[in-house]
């Protein structure tokens, strides 16, 4: 009996340490996060036409030691189950800069598919101008009903009459032909 008492005794202390190694990395995350230590910067994106801003690109950075990209916090985040907590913060520091930018610009910003069907990030984008921000899906996140997800956000921040009726979400676009025609000058 002593022998499978050690044994779950064993188990018992692996799955403790587990689970406090992860509040651990819960509290850290959360202290990041709310310290001031992740912070903003904004890439510009460019005309190739015109050479003229056509928008500004969001991105997350942080400032701690050692250093660590961006893309390792969110992993961690995660794995932790605070990953819309840093992203909801991030779009909040990525959008802080729209009441300074030219009405002509927009702004990008990454998203995962939870985040953009996390209610509290709907109710924030929904509180602000969506003609001026351009949500960016990441691209390690597969959210099969994207449009339907920001139809749903376009459509609770746009005013219509009691009577009048919902519109539909709009068409998929086409693909492209399955063979384009050679435009090689022989």
């Amino acid at each position: 009996m002593s022998v499978i008492a050690d044994l779950v005794g064993a188990m018992l202390q692996r799955e403790y340490s587990q689970l406090q190694r992860v509040e651990e990395m819960r509290q850290y995350l959360d202290e990041v996060i709310h310290s001031g230590a992740m912070y903003a910067v904004w890439q510009p994106i460019i005309d190739t036409v015109s050479g003229g801003f056509m928008a500004v690109e969001a991105l997350a950075r942080f400032d701690t030691r050692p250093y660590r990209p961006p893309n390792e916090w969110f992993a961690d985040a995660a794995a932790v189950d605070r990953h819309t907590v840093m992203e909801r913060n991030a779009l909040i520091k990525g959008l802080a800069i729209l009441p300074d930018l030219p009405e002509s610009l927009r702004i990008s910003c990454n998203l995962s598919g939870q985040a953009l069907r996390d209610p509290a990030i709907q109710a924030f984008l929904e509180s602000r101008r969506l003609d001026r921000i351009v949500p960016e899906i990441t691209e390690h996140d597969i959210i099969s009903d994207v449009f339907k997800v920001c139809f749903q956000i376009g459509q609770r921040k746009a005013y219509r009459p009691p009577s009048a009726p919902r519109p539909s979400p709009p068409a998929p676009r086409p693909s492209l032909p399955p063979r384009l025609p050679d435009r090689s000058l022989h």
